[in-house]
């Protein structure tokens, strides 16, 4: 789950216009998560 998140997390961030989307996803992989 964790390589996972951080894939997404990532590719997210590789879109440097994609900062939002980012976020997004790091908050629905941590809730998630729990």
């Amino acid at each position: 789950r964790e390589q996972a998140a951080d894939a997404l997390i990532g590719a997210a961030y590789g879109s440097a216009g994609e900062r939002c989307m980012a976020i997004s996803i790091a908050v629905v992989v941590g809730g998630a998560g729990r």
